[in-house]
């Protein structure tokens, strides 16, 4: 089983521990500000907090920490209580920036994988270390999955992953994914992007009067691996 470490500031320390109810939300946003990313998470939190009685706990890398101020600035941007940040090393922090480890965690009642392209062989292993981490740790029982883009190679893992620890909903991006798990005998269901929800309300502010417009994000960075499509 993998280890990591749990660090939060103090008003994050008081919202874990707290009488209500939480998802715990993992996935695509690790905190490096990936503009899809961002509007998978953004599009989550708004899901549970208009459909739900859920506290949604956001979990970040630690590494993604750039400055003494962004832990106050993302709970504002994402409109949340409280951030988690996960290491694979066990830190310790001076006065000047006040994260403690995480030693209690009350009521969490509920895991959401939410979306992303993370579940491939360069990033996937990790994802699901962190979920298997959280769920035996937490002793979480509910799990969930959504908007999922799979990589074929991934499968494997997958279907050891999906067998110990059974999610109740598994949603992929599209359909190559769901091939993919019903060739694997993984039970799936095409739910689409999980940013789409955030992507409707900046298209609703464009101009409906200026005709024959799009509006396009493209990631060509190159770890997407996509170099022979740049052309």
């Amino acid at each position: 089983m993998n280890n990591f470490y749990l660090y939060a500031d103090e008003n994050s320390l008081f919202e874990i521990v707290s009488n209500e109810q939480k998802v715990l939300l993992v996935g695509s946003d690790f905190g490096y500000g990936n503009f899809g990313d961002v509007a998978q998470l953004k599009g989550t939190i708004n899901f549970y907090q208009k459909n739900t009685k859920l506290e949604p706990i956001v979990v970040y890398n630690i590494d993604s920490i750039s400055n003494i101020g962004f832990i106050e600035k993302r709970k504002k941007q994402l409109n949340v209580k409280s951030i988690l940040f996960i290491s694979d090393n066990y830190l310790s922090f001076n006065d000047s920036f006040s994260l403690s480890l995480v030693e209690q965690t009350q009521n969490f009642s509920l895991i959401h994988l939410y979306g992303g392209g993370f579940l491939n062989s360069m990033w996937g292993y990790y994802f699901l270390d962190v979920v298997e981490f959280f769920m035996d740790n937490l002793n979480l029982k509910n799990y969930v999955i959504s908007g999922q883009q799979i990589e074929d190679k991934i499968i494997p893992r997958l279907i050891d992953h999906v067998s110990k620890y059974q999610p109740a909903f598994f949603g992929v991006r599209d359909y190559d994914s769901l091939t993919y798990l019903e060739s694997a005998g993984i039970e799936g269901i095409y739910s689409f992007d999980d940013a789409f929800e955030q992507l409707f309300k900046i298209a609703q502010k464009v101009d409906n009067k200026k005709q024959n417009r799009i509006l396009a994000h493209f990631n060509i960075s190159s770890y997407t691996g996509s170099e022979d499509k740049l052309d």
